[in-house]
This record gives C-alpha cells, structure tokens and sequence, in this order.
C-alpha cells in the first residue's frame, strides 16, 4: 500500500502512521431534518465546509489522500498532545476516515486503544510514503490493553 504520488510529505517529518476506522465512509449531500445540514443535528459534531468533524478535531488540518486507489478524508495530527489523544473517546468520526500521525524524528512508538470506542486499521510508513506494516485493532474493554508496535523503526 502506498500513498498517491499528489501526497506531498511534509519536508521535515521523517516518518507518520495513519490510523482509520474500520468501515469508515463519506456521506456528501447529507440533509437533516427541516432541510438543515446533519452536522447541526449531531451533538459533538461541526460542519468544516460540508464535512461533518467531530468537535474535539476540528482544530487540526484536514487532508484527502490516496492509498493505492481508495480516496480518504483524514485529520492530521502533527502536536505531541494531538498524537498522545489520538481518537480516543469518539464514538463517530463524522465524515472522516480516519487520523494521519505525522512525527518530527525516525521512531517506533506503541499505539493501543485505551479509551478507544471504535475499532481502527493503523499501517505505519517510511519517510517515502511506503507503506510496510499495518495492524487491524479492535476495541479494548479490559484493563489492560494490548499495544501494537512495528517491527522496525518509522
């Protein structure tokens, strides 16, 4: 799996993670009842455009990528606070498909899914924007969680 030739890398990140949610999907065109938009019937949820975000992302920088040929609309993670949340506690992603974890330095950090209602997809890529690891992660309703760490550094 790698990413579309359009995805610029950013110059000074040697490496990033994307995590999705299993079966995420985009519903563009959504109306609510009334005639207004979904995103202001859903609590949690605002409207960036016409794309439904959940509230506690709506900060962070949106990007549409391709891997191999399936388009995804992600929320980018670039901060050490915003990686360390990640998606926990959202129940929905609204129209997103998932988060792109982008770090300053060559690394090999554990993910689980402490907190973390819904299950994800994570593949780890180099600074070439290969992929060459990917986990499938399920909820985690026990104390203690199960982390997932890739074979090399990325």
């Amino acid at each position: 799996m790698a990413i579309h030739r359009g995805w610029q890398a950013h110059p000074n990140l040697w490496a990033f993670v994307m995590v999705l949610a299993v079966g995420a999907r985009t519903a563009p065109g959504r109306e609510g009842f009334a005639g207004l938009p979904l995103c202001q019937l859903q609590p949690g949820m605002v409207c960036r455009g016409d794309v439904l975000v959940p509230e506690v992302l709506s900060g962070l920088a949106l990007r549409s990528i391709r891997l191999d040929d399936t388009k995804f609309l992600v929320a980018v993670a670039e901060e050490a606070s915003r990686r360390a949340q990640g998606l926990m506690c959202l129940g929905s992603l609204g129209d997103l498909n998932g988060m792109l974890f982008m770090f300053p330095d060559e690394g090999s950090s554990d993910f689980w899914m402490k907190d973390t209602l819904i299950p994800l997809d994570i593949a780890f890529f180099d600074s070439r924007a290969v992929s060459w690891t990917d986990f499938e992660m399920e909820r985690c309703k026990v104390p203690e969680c199960p982390s997932y760490r890739p074979s090399r550094l990325y």
